[in-house]
This record gives structure tokens, C-alpha cells and sequence, in this order.
């Protein structure tokens, strides 16, 4: 985007940030903007596709995870719009309708072990250090954890629709992760996604 690189090289000029922190304050700006300009529409998909119950659910466990997690990010905000809807179509509709309890049970614990042991993935645009990485890592896990209280709490509740966006939200955050270090493997030298 050519108004994020006008903005970074004004921050670049006016020394508000470095020239080694450039790409980093890219890469956030242009993830915040894609979460704010995919986040409505995403809400109003959901709310056609799925009950609203499951799709605040879904949309609260992914963004509180993803957040620390990271993982695939398009290379455009508007492939990621087309990606997100394309994933929540899967994630809302598709999966909860071929899915029964055994397979929601596996799918659920083989994410939660990915996020536990291979969260975040340390974009190359954010240069984290391994403090920050860290810190990351331990923050996921406190919220990992918070989300499966509540996610036992609403099952006990018999708040089944809610309960469900949680797992759902917890699967697409691992599956992101996982792509994310799969074209990490596949195209190391492309890895600005």
C-alpha cells in the first residue's frame, strides 16, 4: 500500500523510528488495517452462515489467540479478505456440518497441542528477539488456557453454539499457524506473506 509506505518513510524522516524498524512498522500497520477492514465483514458472513452465538465465539477465540500466535498473513488486504471469508466459510459451515464429536475432540486437541508447542511464529517482518518470542509464547498459553476454562464452563452450561465458535475459532488459529511455517518450508525466501 502505498499510503503505509509514504507513512513509514515520513516516520523514517521525521526519526520517529529507524530504518531497520521500517519493515517491522509495515508489517504492523498492514496487519491492523486487514483486521479492521476483514473484521465487519467477517461478522456479517457469520451471522448469515452460522448462529450468532457460535460466530461471537469463533471471532473472539481467533482474534484473542491470533494476536500472539501470528501465522499465514496474506500478501495484500485484499487477499485476506477473500481468504478470511474463504475460511470462515470452512471453519462455520462446512466443518460443523461433517464433523461429530470424536473428530471435534481430535481436531481440537491436535490445535491446542500445535499452538501450545509452536506458537508464535515469528514473522520475518517482525524481527522478534527470543525475549519477545517468549513473552509471546507464554501469553498464548495463558490465553489457550483461559479459552478451555470457558470452553468446559459454556459445555457444563449447556451453551453449545458458543462453545462450538470457541473450538472453531482455537482449529483456525492452528491451521494458520501451520501454513504459515508450511510455506516457511516451501518458499523460505518468499516468506513476506
Amino acid at each position: 500500500m502505498r499510503l503505509i509506505d509514504s507513512f513509514v518513510g515520513m516516520c523514517i524522516e521525521k526519526d520517529y523510528i529507524s530504518q531497520e524498524n521500517a519493515e517491522w512498522l509495515q508489517y504492523a500497520l498492514e496487519k491492523r488495517i486487514a483486521t479492521v477492514v476483514c473484521f465487519v465483514p467477517l461478522l456479517i458472513l457469520g451471522f448469515i452462515i452460522a448462529s450468532p452465538a457460535t460466530v461471537i465465539g469463533f471471532l473472539a477465540a481467533f482474534y484473542l489467540l491470533r494476536t500472539r500466535t501470528n501465522g499465514f498473513h496474506a500478501k495484500s488486504i485484499y487477499r485476506c479478505l477473500i481468504c478470511s471469508i474463504l475460511a470462515e466459510v470452512l471453519f462455520l459451515k462446512v466443518l460443523p456440518s461433517i464433523w461429530n464429536n470424536t473428530i471435534a475432540f481430535l481436531t481440537l486437541t491436535i490445535s491446542i497441542v500445535l499452538i501450545w508447542f509452536y506458537a508464535p511464529y515469528n514473522h520475518p517482518a517482525m524481527h522478534l528477539t527470543s525475549g519477545e518470542v517468549s513473552a509471546c509464547a507464554k501469553s498464548v498459553k495463558k490465553r489457550l488456557c483461559v479459552l478451555m476454562i470457558l470452553f468446559g464452563v459454556l459445555c457444563a452450561q449447556n451453551m453449545h453454539q458458543f462453545a462450538l465458535g470457541i473450538l472453531l475459532g482455537i482449529v483456525m488459529t492452528s491451521a494458520t499457524l501451520v501454513m504459515a511455517y508450511c510455506l516457511q518450508g516451501i518458499m523460505p525466501e518468499n516468506n513476506n506473506t
